[in-house]
């Protein structure tokens, strides 16, 4: 297993967007992130030629059949649709929110240009509307949550947390989970669907972000700094410290989680960014990728657990690739 020094690990650029996105900026907050690395539009014969996977034997899984699907601007944090036709994709530090069609086209659709629109965007069930958080100017002090219908193209007003979108837009019986961070202390908090019952999660003071419920809704993960833990939803606290990075999907069956890390060289650019797989059941975290001309980020486990989608930040392209198991 491949060990990683906590002093290389720079994970600013993203903890910084997140909290951001989420609360007002800490005025006690003055170390400067690191920059994004210049960008490289990387084209696909080098990304044919690029040999990702480390070949780990702890890994039980390989990437197969790694494809551009976006190329030209800069797109992050994909989001599977439930019939893994399509993907939700944020423009650059998750300022607008767009949609790409997974067919012969790779058609890329604006839904909404509202700034922070593209963080933490879902999809409802049925794959018929795409729920985001609105703000309509920098003036508005509040964040709303908004749906649009991509039938007929209209946006309207969701009645959803806006914190929560990825957990509240899933939740179907009334005592189902909705997932969110309280802006007030910075804690994670849970509240039912039918709003009749609330409590905390997180049983230590910290600035929590970016909440990561499991499948069966029983279990999240949740960020704190640059560590991950996981947490009992029914708030019966900590099951397990599961390492440091940034938990980015749970894998459809809640066996294995996706999470990423990046690095620097100097303290200041990112210079790399690889893909780490976590096996929920003996905490284990292990290196997935190993690439020098890749910088993948946000990866997104597909509805059907057959493929995964990654941005690569060195370029800005979203990329997809078959997830094969060994």
């Amino acid at each position: 297993m491949i060990l990683i020094t906590k002093k290389y690990i720079k994970l600013a650029t993203v903890i910084t967007v997140l909290l951001m996105c989420l609360v007002r900026v800490n005025a006690q907050h003055n170390k400067a992130p690191c920059s994004h690395s210049q960008h490289h539009k990387t084209s696909s014969s080098e990304i044919e030629q690029t040999q990702f996977n480390t070949n780990a034997k702890e890994v039980n899984f390989e990437l197969q059949n790694v494809r551009l699907v976006s190329s030209g601007e800069e797109f992050s944090m994909p989001v599977w649709s439930p019939d893994d036709n399509k993907l939700l994709i944020a423009t650059a530090h998750g300022t607008k929110l767009k949609m790409i069609e997974l067919d012969a086209s790779n058609r890329i659709t604006e839904i909404s240009n509202a700034r922070g629109s593209g963080y933490n965007a879902s999809w409802s069930l049925d794959g018929n509307q795409v729920f985001f958080r609105y703000k309509e100017s920098g003036q508005q002090t509040y964040v709303e949550s908004k749906s649009f219908d991509l039938g007929n193209g209209k946006i309207k007003n969701a009645k959803l947390n806006p914190n929560g979108l990825r957990s509240a837009s899933k939740a179907v019986k009334n005592d189902d989970p909705a997932i969110f961070v309280n802006l007030e202390n910075l804690k994670v908090e849970a509240q039912t669907k039918d709003k009749t019952a609330s409590w905390e999660i997180t049983d230590f003071d910290g600035q929590f972000y970016h909440p990561l419920l499991s499948p069966d809704k029983k279990q999240v993960i949740v960020h704190e700094k640059s560590d991950m833990y996981l947490y009992a939803t029914d708030g019966s606290g900590l099951i397990k410290h599961l390492g440091t990075g940034i938990a980015s999907s749970w894998s459809p069956d809640g066996k294995y989680v996706l999470a990423f890390l990046d690095s620097s060289i100097d303290g200041h650019v990112i210079s790399g960014s690889e893909l780490y797989l976590i096996d929920i059941e003996l905490g284990k975290l292990v290196q997935f990728t190993n690439t020098d001309k890749v910088n993948e980020m946000w990866p997104a486990w597909s509805n059907d657990g057959s493929k995964i989608a990654f941005e690569d930040e060195r370029s800005g392209n979203i990329l997809i690739a078959d997830m094969v198991k060994k």
